[in-house]
C-alpha cells in the first residue's frame, strides 16, 4: 500500500494513501508541540453525508497547533467512492464501511479503507 506525506506547515501533514482503487485517501494531521491525547475524526464514511466532511475541512482551515496539546487526526472522505457516486455504501462491494471496522488489508475495497483508517 503506497502513501506519500506533504506537509501544509511544519506541525500540519497530509498523508495520501492509495487504495488500489484509483482512489486517494486523506488523512489530516495537526500535531502539538505539547503532549497530549490524539483524536481521531472522520468524514465522509456514508458518500451521500456531506457534512462531516466540510466540518473536518473547516476544522483544519482554522485549526493553529498552538491552540491544542496532542494531535488530531483526521479523514475527511473516510469512503471516497460512496463519497463520488453519492451513495450510503461503496457501490463496487456493497458494503457500508460504518459497519467493517477494524478491515482486512486483503479484503474487500471497503474493508481496506476500514483497514487503512484503522491503522
Amino acid at each position: 500500500m503506497r502513501s506519500e506525506k506533504s506537509y501544509v506547515s511544519p506541525h500540519h501533514c497530509v498523508e495520501y494513501f492509495d487504495t488500489g482503487h484509483d482512489q486517494t485517501l486523506a488523512v489530516h494531521q495537526v500535531s502539538s508541540r505539547r503532549e497530549g491525547p490524539t483524536l481521531a475524526l472522520l468524514g465522509g464514511v456514508h458518500g451521500d453525508e456531506p457534512e462531516g466532511v466540510l466540518a473536518i475541512l473547516r476544522l483544519f482551515h482554522e485549526l493553529d497547533d498552538a491552540q491544542i496539546a496532542g494531535t488530531v487526526r483526521a479523514v475527511p472522505i473516510a469512503n471516497p467512492i460512496a463519497f463520488t457516486h453519492g451513495t450510503r455504501s461503496t457501490p463496487t462491494d456493497g458494503l457500508n464501511l460504518a459497519r467493517v471496522f477494524p478491515g482486512d488489508a486483503e479484503g474487500s475495497v471497503t474493508a481496506r479503507l476500514a483497514h487503512i483508517i484503522s491503522r
